[in-house]
């Protein structure tokens, strides 16, 4: 008995410690984001935090305070290391850091995501949580294992023009002007972006052969991965309401290009529309809509709105680190599972992205560049795939459950 009742007074401690250690909410972090917006835990990188609406604005005393990937520093004594520095903009501060180094985990310990909160050095003020389970408002990391299979990607995948973007392209999948090879720019010393607006309306202002502001970075520790990083204010003067992103790839001449598949109109840009959340199904969408063998192929998923034709509440899948994508193709011939759904598990080809708007994942694919030609060989007259999601605990969505899980492949490239 005297047990039992010394860990009752050991919880009741713990607990009352906990309560006196959380300070009075004064509303939610509005936005978070990062420049550049796709990093590597390892390199510098600069968090913003949008705390307009709250009375911490004006303050010099803010601290990060975050529990995911690892709970940093103590409530009471926080370090000059998670100090907050208010910019240009009152009511929006700044972090920055290596996130190693801050956190003091290594690369491989970091998923796809940072929460926590914004606090005053003594504790007593506090934001709520900015977190996946709070609302979404959190920091994503982008994962540049899906670059396997991707040709180009912005990030996040809800860009907007007032916030940083990151372009990250795959130059083995790109393909040289005329479409005949691809691959042109692999082994460039240099790789530069020409970039425009909305089907290249406007242009940025460093289109010109070899400028050092359109120069990509090497991603480290990737294969033939580059990106660029850049603020749209940045690089297009007076820039019009943003439709697209338009650009293509050179080696500061233009003998060798990376680009796209040709269009119906034999136009090799690289197109990328902002993905703006409530579009097609509250559970799925894709763009675009209808597509050949060779097109890039965006899925988002919002697990949150899927039951899994369960019976239960929807929302299983949400919060899950990993999610996979499982595909039924049809063909004249019937229905095909290419790679079977416990197989996907575990292989990158088919990881989604966490990031955007409503905790929804993403995954970008070529569908005749992502699959090896043995398991490519039945798909020759695919019509249509049909896409579920797995996450690494095996929990798992149907086929179909909703009419927008289908995607039609047109016969053209078959």
């Amino acid at each position: 008995m005297k047990n039992i009742v010394k860990i009752i007074g050991i919880w009741l401690f713990a607990a009352f410690a906990l309560q006196a250690s959380a300070g009075d909410i004064v509303g939610k972090v509005n936005a978070v984001w990062s420049s550049p917006a796709a990093f590597k835990p390892d390199q510098q990188v600069t968090f913003f935090f949008d705390l307009s609406g709250t009375s911490l604005v004006g303050r010099n005393d803010l601290h990060l305070y975050s529990w995911v990937p690892e709970t940093i520093e103590s409530w009471d004594a926080p370090s000059a290391k998670t100090l907050l520095t208010q910019t240009s903009n009152p009511a929006v501060y700044s972090l920055t850091c290596i996130p190693t180094d801050l956190w003091g985990k290594p690369v491989a310990d970091f998923g796809l995501k940072i929460e926590g909160l914004v606090k005053t050095n003594d504790g007593s003020l506090q934001t709520e949580d900015f977190s996946e389970a709070n609302g979404g408002t959190q920091f994503k990391l982008f994962d540049y294992k899906t670059m396997s299979g991707s040709l180009a990607v912005a990030f996040p995948p809800d860009f907007t023009a007032e916030k940083p973007i990151s372009i990250i392209g795959n130059l083995a999948l790109m393909w040289n002007d005329g479409q005949t090879a691809q691959g042109e720019l692999v082994g460039a010393a240099n790789v530069y972006i020409w970039l425009g607006l909305n089907n290249f309306a406007v242009s940025s202002k460093y289109n010109t052969l070899g400028n050092a502001n359109a120069r990509c970075d090497f991603v480290s520790g990737e294969t033939n991965i580059i990106q660029y990083n850049f603020l749209i204010s940045d690089v297009i003067d007076n820039a019009p309401k943003l439709q697209n992103l338009s650009f293509l790839f050179n080696d500061g001449t233009w003998s060798k290009t990376g680009r796209d598949v040709k269009d119906a109109n034999g136009n090799q840009d690289i197109i990328i529309k902002p993905f703006v959340a409530g579009s097609g199904s509250s559970s799925f969408g894709n763009f675009p809509k209808k597509v050949t063998q060779g097109d890039i192929i965006t899925v988002k998923y919002f697990p949150q709105a899927d039951t899994l034709d369960s019976g239960l509440p929807a929302g299983l899948l949400t919060g899950s680190d990993r999610i996979y994508v499982v595909m039924e193709v049809e063909t004249s011939d019937g229905k095909i599972t290419p790679v079977p759904a416990d197989q996907v598990k575990g292989d990158n080809r088919f990881l989604m992205t966490t990031g955007g708007a409503s905790g929804q994942y993403n995954f970008s694919f070529i569908l005749n560049k992502l699959f090896t030609e043995t398991e490519l060989d039945p798909l020759k007259g695919v019509t249509k795939i049909n896409f579920r999601f797995e996450n690494y605990d095996g929990l798992i969505s149907p086929f179909g459950i909703m009419a927008p899980h289908t995607l039609e492949i047109s016969k053209a490239d078959n």
